[in-house]
């Protein structure tokens, strides 16, 4: 009885670890990206700051606790999809995030000039693009960072921690360098949500809700059916752990270790 109160009270602990570590995370991205917004005067400083968001975004995974959503509503979803998530956590997550997100860019506005920050904290489109091509824009930037989440979680590939956080980060610079200039590149639903609170700007609000969700799922359900590893015929191949070699007198043995290497250990019968 009190080991199960122990260990009840354990993963309630890490619960709420993780609840308050999407609250920061969020906050922190929102603060420091929409930040970096506050020098794009081209295009070129627009998609320079991209690389800053990158390294934040590899920055806050780094740090962050395990079995967190990743500060951002399209890769708590993909997450569930993939079964790494419940669907407590998934309910919890996402209004926590955008709580986070208000806060962020409530402290932005308390510390940068009211002026300054309705003129520039603006997420908008390219003149040239419309909400069509945007949309279209935002579901395949999102899909492939998405993808990329779903590979680096996936237990087959044995992905460590920090190597993930790198290209989770190198990914969603890459998307936000490509959609900055066009759309603004969202792909996170609760930082486009605080810009539109705070600048009382709801233009565009679908598209950057819409697009990072009908492409996370997309990507989710891809990776999950089709491109997922599948260690099955490994498994087969190494049902018997001792079998004899082509050489007389010798037996190979084949143990299969935690990392999914295996390690032969050869030796001659007398």
């Amino acid at each position: 009885m009190v080991a199960m109160l122990e260990f009840k009270e354990r993963k309630e602990k890490q619960f709420w670890r993780c609840v308050f570590n999407e609250l920061l995370s969020t906050f922190f991205f929102v603060f420091i990206t929409n930040g970096y917004a506050l020098e794009q005067n081209n295009i070129s400083s627009k998609r320079g700051s991209s690389v800053l968001v990158g390294f934040t975004v590899l920055i806050l995974i780094l740090v962050g606790t395990k079995d967190h959503g990743y500060f951002n509503p399209v890769v708590t979803i993909a997450l569930f999809i993939q079964g790494k998530l419940n669907l407590i956590r998934l309910l919890v997550f996402i209004p926590v995030q955008m709580t986070g997100a208000l806060i962020g860019m409530g402290f932005l506005h308390v510390f940068i000039p009211e002026k300054l920050t309705n003129e520039k904290l603006e997420l908008g489109f390219h003149p040239n693009v419309g909400e069509g091509n945007g949309f279209a824009i935002e579901v395949t930037l999102t899909f492939f960072f998405i993808w990329t989440v779903c590979a680096t979680v996936d237990p087959v590939r044995n992905v460590a921690i920090f190597p993930r956080s790198l290209a989770t980060g190198f990914a969603f610079a890459a998307s936000t360098y490509y959609g900055l200039p066009l759309v603004g590149a969202g792909l996170n639903p609760v930082r486009a949500f605080a810009s539109a609170v705070f600048t009382n700007n709801w233009k565009h609000q679908w598209v950057y809700w819409a697009g990072p969700l009908v492409g996370s799922i997309s990507a989710s359900l891809v990776y999950k059916y089709l491109l997922k590893f599948d260690d099955q015929n490994d498994e087969k191949q190494n049902t018997d752990p001792i079998k004899l070699d082509t050489k007389p007198n010798q037996v190979v043995v084949n143990i299969k270790t935690e990392s999914r290497e295996t390690i032969k250990f050869q030796d001659r019968l007398i």
